[in-house]
């Protein structure tokens, strides 16, 4: 919310990109719903086995991603290393973070006094390089499979490339040769990703990624930044010691048995006709272009995958002739819609026989939620919210509290008032929401109305959270909204430029950080002051634009500027609306604006056009600004082509009757419904206050909800905003804030039917406890997920002799607290030992055991890297009363973080794990307990033990039970062996090869396992733990001094030598 002195007010909100279903971008069946409650579902690529070194790349959708070469939500990834765009557009030098291939942020090797840890290198593994290169080694934030990271670049080659070495001996090379580099055309120093274009394993296997760039184009976009996967070979028919890439520019054709092509309409697509190895005719351009500025370039795609083709190439063999020949076939079949973009709607698969006679398999069907704009009256529902606010426009719709969904901000004439968005009380559907009584703001800042005044309530620091930012000459600072809803003292800013007050001082994001920036727009430059939260704004800086053609800010009636992201690319970009067009500057980010060109037409008369009638909104959640032109009877809606443009002909939306729009009305938009899809709401303020909102959708648009093989297995799934979820949450919390600040989709229902039998699985999800880090910016998940399984025949009522339903309770870790709160858990068994706390260890170089560490004053860094992992699970009967409820089993988690060479570096490690089964009998269960007690200097284990408590009871106790049938089975079911501990014991030791240049690591060489078994009084399980395991007093059962049984002592000898690769002849595949 944003006021000026005696003017309306303007909201800026915390928002992230529009993700799934969007145009930019959280065998065949539904992957498992996780912490983040994204849907995802895989589709296997045509690969045909080679010898064992073979591409790990398929198809996948998931519902948080946008647009790309597959469609909506769709993509085929393999591998890469980038630059983070998550805290702005990068810089392009040595302050970049840089992006692993698993996703996680790379840190530098520095020496002790900060500087970077370089070496120079002219051969690898004995090869002469053509070159000499400085090498500088990163390490993941988050360490899991130490492979050894490196970057390599010459004089020649700045930008250089990125060499891994994995922990299993592989080779992999990403972005080697400009054509696996994704930079700005205009500076190709200015890499933003490198692409895997290379892996070669111990035995001389490789395996070829191949990349085609697109051309520029006639247009105003430039489609040459960009990088297509197009082909992928593998089982190389001569061995090879060496990477190919260090001494060739492009490998030489035909080198390899196997060549997965993918094609983007360079050859026929005919389901009757077979697609020739070569390249028949010139891809087509896509209908549904997209574009990206967030490297500060413009990253645009034009093509779309039509089909996957698999080749073998064996010309030894007569049978299969000189030339390759294609075995499989996946065609991708899509739907366009004017305002999404492509969807993949179906996948058909074929085969090849000896004949060339083509194959069929039924085809793979996709269903997405639609949207349609009608333009119906009727869909004018009552704003009650609104109700008894009839100050002339002093009300905002804003999100105050992080629920997710706006509640209403109202001003009176000394005090703010604020109603908030609850569930309802007796909804009539699931998700109605409803809105509390107007409360007044305690403790509010309200400023004095003289002079020159600012004020905005607004993300200042990109936390998620909103400060009330005030500015006037003479004081100039931002209140916080701390967690018990009250507003945390005066902040004054450090600095604050005087351009502020300026009338043509606009504020928008320009770093690309997702906060707003102070800026100057001229005819040929741009004064930027960046954002720098609470310090105010940095220094001027003047960025030039040779075009010489920015549009000036100004009052004019017939024009508007303003920033907005009708290109749907995620960023907000300048655009000027006149009564025939609308023109659009890209924003490359750090105050710098592309070549302006005509984005669209408008049909209206420079007499009629008024630039306060348009407002600009998404109204699908395709994350491309839509227009709307209020007009006396209607609203005409003109919606985005995708980032391409605007429909010629708007569709037009009449007022309710009785209403014609004049300056006595209210027109405004947000998002009512959490679905990240605009509402319309409409305010007629005489004779009478009378409110109205316009809903477009009901459901997010463009989301997979449907899947149909065609050989009797179906799926459907059903989504749900996190905003509703919260509102279910909220009663239930002591602290009423912790929401997001934004709405996610989340799935809330599976549905997976066999056709045949007529069975159906239905999975349903709860979520709660979510959390946005403010800190690095970024969704973290949920911290609880619960899941109930039903599985019986479909639309039938379960009967005696069906699966029981389950219910699953999941707590995650967050990242919010180092040691996450356990009052939810299920606390029905007194003798149940708590997890211990999180450890932060340190291994030295000369020690077997890690040194424990005092955990750091806040220990964020440290939760931090936990994010993700499970902490407890339990599992019930989903129709047992939640009062009484008793759990099948319980497991639970304790974890172990290692400081590694830096300590902003972090390992975790599994620590403890105890597995509880109570079989819904609270005090006897059956406890089984690991306890990883060391690890080397690469995590591997090599002391553990897993211990089987005694049972807890005797046959001589009191049974759990009434009946005497019941309690005469209890009885039967004991065994003296059950009133004895079981340990098994296993130390193992591992080869590590940590040349730099013969990188090789955990190879097995030894192990022993060892049995202990004792006397149920000679170890105590609710005193158990890692840290007594560790020691080598009296109770602890598995000291040095301990008897043991020899279970076991298997050793692995491990030859090395230099040998040249070796095959055996490869057979080719069976051609049906």
């Amino acid at each position: 919310m944003t006021t000026q002195q005696h003017g309306t007010g303007e909201v800026q909100t915390p928002s992230l990109p529009k993700g799934g279903g969007a145009i930019h971008s959280i065998g065949t069946t539904w992957g498992a719903v996780g912490m983040t409650g994204a849907a995802s579902f895989e589709v296997p690529l045509p690969l045909s086995p080679g010898r064992g070194f073979d591409p790990a790349i398929s198809l996948t959708y998931n519902s948080a991603l946008g647009n790309g070469p597959f469609g909506i939500g769709w993509a085929a990834f393999a591998g890469s290393i980038a630059r983070s765009t998550l805290k702005g557009v990068p810089a392009y030098d040595s302050e970049d973070v840089f992006i692993g291939p698993s996703g996680t942020e790379l840190l530098p090797e520095r020496t002790a006094q900060g500087m970077l840890q370089t070496r120079s290198s002219s051969r690898f593994n004995g090869l002469q390089l053509n070159t000499t290169y400085t090498v500088v080694r990163y390490l993941p934030r988050h360490e899991t499979t130490f492979d050894r990271i490196e970057h390599w670049s010459s004089t020649s080659d700045t930008a250089g490339f990125w060499l891994v070495q994995g922990a299993d001996g592989n080779l992999h090379l990403f972005g080697k040769t400009h054509a696996a580099r994704i930079a700005d055309p205009q500076a190709p120093a200015h890499v933003a990703q490198w692409l895997l274009e290379e892996s070669l394993n111990p035995h001389g296997e490789q395996i070829y990624y191949q990349y085609k760039a697109d051309t520029r184009g006639s247009g105003p976009r430039d489609y040459s930044a960009q990088r297509y996967l197009a082909r992928i070979g593998y089982t190389n028919i001569v061995p090879r010691e060496h990477l190919e890439l260090w001494t060739v520019e492009t490998p030489a054709q035909k080198q390899w048995h196997f060549e997965l092509l993918f094609d983007y309409g360079e050859r026929t697509t005919d389901l009757t006709r077979l697609p020739s190895y070569g390249v028949q005719q010139p891809w087509p351009e896509r209908s549904d272009p997209m574009c990206n500025y967030a490297y500060g370039f413009e990253l645009a795609s034009r093509r779309l995958c039509r089909q996957v083709l698999m080749f073998h190439y064996f010309p030894e063999e007569p049978a299969m002739g000189r030339e390759p020949v294609l075995t499989r076939r996946l065609l991708l079949e899509y739907m366009t819609t004017a305002t999404a973009g492509s969807l993949l709607q179906a996948l058909h698969s074929q085969a090849c026989d000896a004949s060339a006679k083509i194959c069929h398999w039924p085809p793979l069907e996709l269903t997405y939620s639609d949207f349609q704009l009608t333009g119906m009256p009727s869909g004018y529902q009552r704003f009650d919210a609104l109700d008894g606010i009839n100050d002339n426009q002093r009300y905002q719709l804003v999100d105050l509290y992080n629920d997710g969904l706006p509640g209403v901000l109202w001003r009176s004439d000394k005090s703010w008032y604020y109603r908030e968005p609850v569930r309802a009380a007796n909804p009539v559907e699931p998700d109605d929401v409803a809105y509390g009584p107007l409360q007044m703001l305690e403790r509010i800042p309200v400023a004095q109305q003289t002079g020159a005044l600012y004020q905005s309530l607004a993300d200042l620091n990109g936390d998620g959270q909103l400060e009330w930012i005030i500015a006037q000459p003479g004081m100039s600072g931002f209140f916080t909204l701390e967690n018990d809803r009250s507003w945390a003292n005066f902040a004054p800013f450090a600095a604050l430029p005087q351009e502020f007050f300026q009338p043509t001082a606009q504020l928008a994001d320009l770093m690309g950080n997702g906060i707003d920036d102070l800026a100057l727009i001229g005819r040929n430059s741009v004064r930027l002051y960046r954002n720098k939260g609470s310090q105010g704004f940095a220094p001027a800086a003047d960025m030039p634009h040779p075009d010489n053609d920015l549009p000036l800010p100004g009052n004019s009636e017939t024009e508007l500027m303003a920033f907005s992201d009708l290109l749907g690319s995620g960023q907000q970009h300048l655009v000027r609306i006149r009564h025939d067009e609308i023109k659009c500057w890209p924003n490359l980010g750090r105050g710098r604006f592309g070549k302006g060109f005509v984005f669209a037409t408008l049909p209206f008369t420079y007499a009629e056009f008024e630039a306060s009638r348009v407002l600009l909104a998404d109204l699908d959640g395709s994350g491309a600004s839509d227009l709307i032109y209020l007009q006396p009877d209607r609203a005409l809606i003109f919606m985005n082509l995708c980032g391409n443009g605007l429909q010629a002909v708007p569709t037009a939306l009449p007022w309710p009757e009785g209403v014609r729009h004049d300056r006595f009305c209210q027109v405004s938009v947000a998002d009512l419904q959490g679905l990240g899809c605009t509402s319309l709401i409409l305010s007629v303020l005489l004779p009478s206050a009378r409110h109205w909102r316009y809903e477009f959708v009901r459901q997010k648009p463009y989301l997979l909800i449907g899947t149909d093989n065609n050989m009797g297995a179906s799926g459907r799934v059903t989504y749900r905003s996190s905003a509703q979820e919260w509102l279910d949450e909220k009663p239930q919390r002591t602290q009423r804030t912790g929401g997001l600040p934004f709405a996610l989709h989340l799935v809330s229902e599976q549905q997976q039917l066999d056709q045949i039998s007529g069975n159906q699985l239905t999975q349903r999800f709860t979520y709660r406890e979510g959390f946005y880090d403010s800190l690095e910016r970024k969704f973290q998940g949920f911290g609880l997920l619960m899941a109930t399984d039903t599985e019986g025949p479909a639309g039938q009522k379960l009967d005696k002799a069906a699966t029981a339903p389950l219910l699953r309770k999941t707590w995650f870790h967050t990242g919010k607290a180092l040691d996450m709160p356990q009052d939810q858990y299920w606390a029905g068994d007194r003798l149940a030992l708590a997890p211990g706390n999180t450890l932060l260890t340190r291994l030295e170089a000369d020690k077997e055991q890690d040194s424990v560490l005092p955990p750091p004053a806040s220990g964020r860094r440290m939760a931090l890297a936990l994010s993700g992992l499970v902490l407890r699970e339990e599992v019930f009967a989903a129709d047992d009363p939640e009062s009484s409820r008793v759990p099948f089993t319980v497991s639970q988690y304790r974890y172990m973080l290692r400081q590694l060479q830096t300590p902003e570096s972090l390992l975790v490690l599994a620590l403890e794990s105890r597995v509880y089964r109570h079989e819904r009998e609270a005090t006897d269960p059956a406890c089984q307990h690991i306890i990883n007690l060391r690890r080397d200097r690469y995590g591997s284990l090599t002391h553990g033990v897993t211990i089987n408590y005694a049972r807890r009871k005797r046959a001589s106790d009191l049974p759990p039970f009434d009946e005497h049938h019941h309690q005469t089975w209890w009885r039967d079911t004991h065994d003296p062996a059950q009133q004895m501990h079981y340990i098994s014991e296993i130390r193992a030791q591992f080869i590590h090869l940590d040349n730099p240049q013969r990188w090789r690591l955990q190879l097995p060489y030894r192990q022993r396992s060892n049995a202990l078994v004792l006397e149920k009084e000679a170890l105590n399980s609710a005193h158990t733990s890692y840290e007594l395991l560790i020691g080598n007093t009296a109770d602890n059962p598995v000291r040095p001094q301990a008897q043991r049984t020899l279970g076991g002592c298997p050793c692995n000898i491990t030859a090395w030598r230099r040998v040249t690769p070796r095959y055996r002849r490869a057979r080719p595949a069976f051609r049906r």
